[in-house]
């Protein structure tokens, strides 16, 4: 069972339900949750309130790293490619696309969590991100190639995760997570590509 349970985030002091004064550890849950939590609220803060949020962000981003890269399915690391990735990070100074890259690259790589049975590579909202960063990083450098790599790697996952539909093999528990992933990858493509998948 999931450090988690069965609740919801929107659920008034969920996340503090787990944090280490909670639970009596520092668990990486905690950390990825609370950043990612802080990461929605960001998105619809003024500059001023984004300042603060980004540093507790990164501060979660930090600590999520030294606990364990690797739970739900590479989540801190698909957070901060999120974060620096974001256009709106360059009024906070911290944007940095090619760091974001060099995160989701290593999300996508990493072994599973103990007790999960996915790795990073299985994670769809990992390629999800990945897309997402070579897509700023075209908007960014136009002439380097990178929207051939989004595209490429659209087409790659796409058949993949047809594959996974025909097979009726969806990841167990994480049903609507890969069926949201598949529709947003599909309008990267056609975004990109004009064609629909």
């Amino acid at each position: 069972m999931s450090l988690l349970g069965s609740g919801s985030c929107r659920e008034d002091g969920f996340v503090e339900a787990i944090s280490p004064d909670a639970i009596g550890e520092d668990h990486p849950s905690y950390h990825y949750f609370k950043g990612v939590c802080m990461a929605y609220w960001g998105e619809q803060a003024t500059l001023f309130q984004k300042l603060a949020f980004t540093s507790h962000i990164e501060y979660h981003i930090e600590q999520g790293m030294e606990l364990s890269h690797r739970y739900e399915g590479a989540g801190i690391l698909r957070l901060a490619a999120g974060l620096y990735s974001n256009p709106q990070t360059q009024a906070l100074g911290i944007y940095d696309v090619h760091y974001a890259k060099e995160a989701i690259d290593s999300a996508v790589e990493q072994q599973a969590y103990p007790g999960d049975p996915s790795d990073g590579s299985q994670y769809y909202d990992n390629w999800n991100g990945m897309v997402q960063v070579l897509r700023q990083l075209h908007a960014d450098e136009p002439d380097a190639g990178w929207e051939d790599e989004a595209i490429a790697t659209c087409e790659e996952i796409l058949g993949e995760m047809d594959y996974r539909i025909e097979e009726d093999d969806l990841p167990s528990g994480r049903e609507a997570e890969f069926k949201f992933n598949y529709n947003k990858i599909k309008e990267w493509y056609k975004e990109m590509t004009g064609q629909d998948w």
